[in-house]
């Protein structure tokens, strides 16, 4: 159903609204011309403006024209060479009239390169770049409080942001290429709704699309390269992601309800959850990882995803049952009474439990990834005999209870060898600790250590492991009280 609705999405876009548009005349038809060496030529684009009727056409011959064009009439606008429209730190053009078309211009220099006021307006095959100069936020083209308008063709880089579209609807942006938004979003999308974005090309921006409380968003086909970075960051409802390209490493994070990123290429990305019934399938991707502060933020529906050429496999609401053999990653989501033994997770994100209990995980190599074993709002867990190396971090722990840490060999990881936070009840015996950049735990009570063997340890006398205890805030301050456990070697 979903893929049935964006290829007519697709369709009704690409019938309608062609990408070079060529048929400029409407109303009456009569054109103006501006430069040039025509006998009566106006010298300036707003003369133009201010000379035409609704319905006019208006020709611009290249040229250098530092002024900033306000378009209040129904107006057709064609660049003739390029033409270059100098913003000088103002908007570059605003367009405030409905059903007007800039075409062929370059625009530069200003604080928008395009504001965009009304509705049902065409921006095509433009380039529009180096619009910078505003101490608040700008981009090449701003759609505000408008509807029904198309960016379409045009190549938009080096301004604050590419394209931002703040409380806008039913847009559509379609093959544009929007780059080297260094320092800012290649699309903003604020409280904006229904909008498409299709067929365009992201590359080296800060964030590539980054949405703020923005719901039913299509962004479907697209290209999206960086070097490294934040691919997409999506808060909002009911936005769906198809069939885009992912190109460099990155993360895309969702945090909303009922997104959907589905028969997407990220190899090389890594996705994150945040939100509540979010819809991943038929994906290839990095590593999947999830997080929350409540069961429903873990459970999703999560289906055909594959990640160096090995499932992602996870489960919900299951008991007892048993877990195929070639699987690149694990996420158990209130399960219980399951085994994971004998598996090799390397380069993905290792094991997920979340609020499950009476697991066993036994005898893995998790290596290389960005959490190896990650345990939160679980019971009576046991981790035995694994190697856990060359992790981000080794073994994580949150507000869980009962878990039992025996006989691994916990080396080389990079941030901390095992991080806790409110763990309580919890057995580590026996493991060795070995070249891990540190340890911390946070809040956690009532735990015991035994015979664990510590590569930064030398003495006969009991390891102290040190734990913070952090009381509630109190007038901006929230200080950390040092707390001893001791490894009784």
């Amino acid at each position: 159903m979903v893929v049935k609705k964006i290829l007519a999405t697709m369709l009704t876009i690409l019938l309608l609204f062609p990408v070079h548009i060529h048929a400029y005349e409407k109303g009456d038809g009569k054109v103006l011309y501006v430069g040039g060496n025509g006998e009566g030529n106006y010298s300036s684009i707003m003369a133009a403006v201010n000379a035409a009727k609704d319905g006019y056409t208006i020709m611009v011959y290249s040229g250098i024209y530092r002024e900033n064009v306000i378009i209040s009439k129904e107006l057709t606008l064609i660049g003739i060479g390029y033409p270059i429209i100098d913003g000088r730190g103002k908007d570059g053009v605003t367009i405030v009239a409905e059903n007007c078309i800039v075409d062929g211009f370059k625009i530069v220099n200003g604080s928008n390169g395009t504001m965009i006021l009304s509705n049902k307006n065409l921006i095509s095959n433009n380039i529009i770049e180096n619009n910078n100069h505003s101490d608040v936020e700008s981009a090449g083209v701003y759609i505000l409080n408008s509807q029904h308008n198309r960016i379409i063709n045009n190549i938009i880089s080096g301004n604050q942001n590419g394209i931002i579209v703040h409380n806008s609807s039913q847009n559509t942006i379609l093959c544009n290429n929007i780059s080297n938004h260094v320092y800012w979003e290649g699309i903003w999308l604020r409280a904006s709704s229904n909008n498409v974005f299709l067929n365009n090309t992201f590359f080296n921006n800060s964030i590539h699309v980054y949405s703020y409380s923005s719901n039913n968003n299509n962004i479907s086909y697209n290209t999206f390269i960086s070097p490294e970075g934040a691919m997409l960051i999506i808060s909002g409802n009911n936005n769906v992601f198809y069939g885009n390209t992912f190109i460099g490493w990155g993360n895309i994070e969702f945090s909303g309800l009922n997104n959907k990123f589905i028969s997407n290429n990220a190899s090389k990305i890594g996705i994150s959850l945040y939100g509540e019934n979010e819809t991943i399938k038929n994906n290839i991707m990095q590593r999947l990882h999830i997080d929350g502060a409540n069961l429903s933020n873990f459970l999703h529906n999560i289906e055909n995803n594959t990640c160096n050429g090995k499932e992602i496999y996870y489960a919900k609401n299951k008991c007892d049952v048993e877990i195929p053999e070639n699987v690149s990653q694990i996420i158990l989501v209130n399960c219980s009474k399951i085994n994971i033994a004998g598996y090799s997770f390397i380069d993905t994100a290792g094991i997920e439990i979340a609020y499950s209990h009476d697991i066993k995980i036994a005898r893995n190599t998790v290596a290389k990834n960005h959490r190896g074993i990650y345990i939160t709002h679980s019971y009576n867990v046991v981790v035995s005999g694994n190697e856990i190396v060359e992790n981000l971090v080794g073994i994580r722990i949150i507000f869980s209870r009962n878990v039992k840490i025996m006989h691994n060999n916990v080396s080389s990881n990079i941030l901390y060898g095992f991080y806790w936070f409110s763990a309580f009840l919890c057995d580590t015996v026996a493991n060795n600790f070995i070249n891990n950049s540190g340890y911390a735990i946070i809040n956690s009570f009532l735990n015991t250590w035994f015979h664990n063997y510590w590569d930064d340890w030398h003495s006969m006398m009991p390891k102290p492991i040190l734990v913070c205890i952090f009381i509630p805030r109190l007038f901006l301050i929230c200080p950390c009280i040092p707390w001893l456990n001791f490894d009784w070697l």
